[in-house]
């Protein structure tokens, strides 16, 4: 590979370094999949793509690029961490410790992995959970969590208690729509949001038109950056109820992520026309005809969410530049 080419994918990683810490995750892995493309075996873009995917709660994409990083590296501490990690927040602790073993062999003193391969032990009732505990660079980082070492225990145990039941009940009735949205609703409150949208697929495959599957679907993908399956998802609510206001009003905003601000704008029109009075249509209407140039427009619908609401610092600044834009 080129030198010219290494160093623009070293940029691109930066980029999205920038975007991630701006908490602009969505961003990020858009720069890391410029960087992947440019120099696929650098182990690096993996794992920082991963990190983003995590934050964003996609596990099961954070997962793979996690296992790609691993087999370019196969002595990256950093990334058995994040394995470990994401298997201790979905329950599968056996394989979560390996990880961190191995995490803890490749950097002995890796102060994240031996707090979480202790709090996993601590959890399993292991007599060698305080040998991590109780370092004193984890003593130092982790205070306030081992302070509340015993909430952070019932916290895993809950989770563990309620998925355990909802799989009991659908080893026995596989076709149980509420176990699988209890499910779904259980990884979703884990920030588990990949694993949310496994289950509201098995509910939208025994009812295609379930509304609360693909409203809720719809919510996840656009979190996780699958903003043209969200799409369809609210679409195929609008196609069953066509003034569902909800549905309309979240399109808007995934169109407003995905850059088609004229898409969002119609969408956020439609509610307005079922709901004149609806304010957070008109503040996000405003605020995509500011975006768009249209900025009379934007003003007023801004002007009318601070009458009718004025307890929105937000909409006077957007006001406050438009004025500016013109003049």
């Amino acid at each position: 590979m080129s030198t010219y080419r290494k160093q623009t994918a070293k940029l691109q990683l930066w980029l999205g370094k920038l975007k991630s810490d701006d908490d602009d995750h969505l961003g990020a892995i858009v720069e890391y999949n410029k960087s992947i493309q440019v120099d696929p075996a650098n182990p690096s873009g993996w794992l920082l793509r991963a990190e983003s995917k995590i934050a964003m709660g996609d596990l099961n994409g954070a997962f793979n690029d996690l296992n790609q990083a691993i087999v370019l590296k196969e002595d990256f501490a950093k990334a058995y961490f994040h394995r470990g990690f994401i298997q201790e927040r979905i329950g599968d602790f056996d394989q979560a410790i390996q990880n961190f073993d191995t995490a803890i062999k490749i950097k002995n003193n890796f102060v994240d992995a031996r707090f979480h391969r202790g709090l996993v032990k601590r959890y399993l009732k292991d007599k060698h959970a305080d040998d991590d505990l109780k370092d004193s660079l984890v003593q130092s980082k982790y205070k306030e969590e081992i302070t509340n070492i015993n909430d952070l225990i019932a916290q895993i145990n809950d989770y563990v208690e309620k998925k355990r039941h909802c799989d009991n009940i659908l080893i026995n009735d596989p076709q149980n729509i509420k176990a699988y949205l209890d499910r779904a609703l259980l990884k979703e409150t884990n920030d588990d949001y990949s694993g949310a949208i496994e289950e509201y697929n098995k509910v939208i495959e025994i009812d295609p038109g379930h509304i609360e599957a693909l409203m809720n679907r719809g919510l996840l993908e656009k979190e996780i950056g699958m903003l043209e399956a969200a799409i369809v998802d609210f679409g195929n609510i609008l196609t069953k109820d066509p003034k569902n206001k909800d549905a309309l009003g979240r399109r808007g905003l995934t169109k407003v992520k995905q850059g088609d601000i004229h898409g969002a704008i119609e969408d956020f029109t439609s509610v307005i026309n079922i709901d004149n009075t609806h304010i957070e249509a008109h503040f996000y209407r405003g605020q995509a005809k500011c975006d768009s140039d249209d900025l009379i427009g934007g003003i007023e619908d801004i002007n009318f969410v601070i009458t009718n609401y004025r307890d929105t610092n937000e909409s006077y600044l957007i006001r406050a530049a438009a004025w500016e834009k013109l003049g």
